[in-house]
């Protein structure tokens, strides 16, 4: 028998797709939260099977594949909450305070993001002292290179 590694960063992001097209889209659709649910978990059930069953290891990859697919999760509820206010905007008007609400959480949300990409250009061209970690530019503690197998 030929044993392949099991792309776990090919099937990771898969499941990563799939689940910020649920979140996204479960305002506007919510039966698309309980089937998309299931997928999920029936997607996470196999691919875990067969990484840990059919193909004995999980093949290569970096600690960088979990930050991005933490990153690409936190991208999908700010993509729902920007569904959220176009939603509001043309059902209930601008002059709702459903949809100033949302505009003000959206409002909000940009800030942070803004003040995040700033601090990593900060320590970007202010590195932090040799010796000191510095827990931006250096993600990933230990190695996790077998954490599922």
């Amino acid at each position: 028998k030929i044993r392949r590694d099991f792309n776990l960063g090919y099937n990771y992001a898969k499941l990563q797709t799939y689940l910020c097209v649920v979140i996204s889209f479960s305002l506007i659709c919510p039966l698309v939260s309980i089937i998309g649910l299931a997928f999920v978990l029936i997607k996470y059930t196999v691919d875990k099977y067969l990484m840990v069953y059919k193909t004995g290891s999980c093949g290569s990859y970096s600690s960088a594949t979990h930050y991005t697919s933490a990153y690409f999760t936190v991208f999908s509820g700010i993509l729902l909450q920007v569904f959220m206010f176009m939603y509001a905007i043309i059902f209930f008007g601008l002059s709702d305070g459903r949809t100033i609400l949302s505009g003000v959480v959206i409002l909000v949300i940009i800030v942070v993001l803004v003040t995040k990409l700033l601090e990593y250009t900060y320590r970007y061209l202010f590195p932090s002292p040799p010796g000191e970690r510095d827990y931006i530019t250096q993600p990933g503690i230990g190695n996790l290179k077998n954490a599922y197998c």
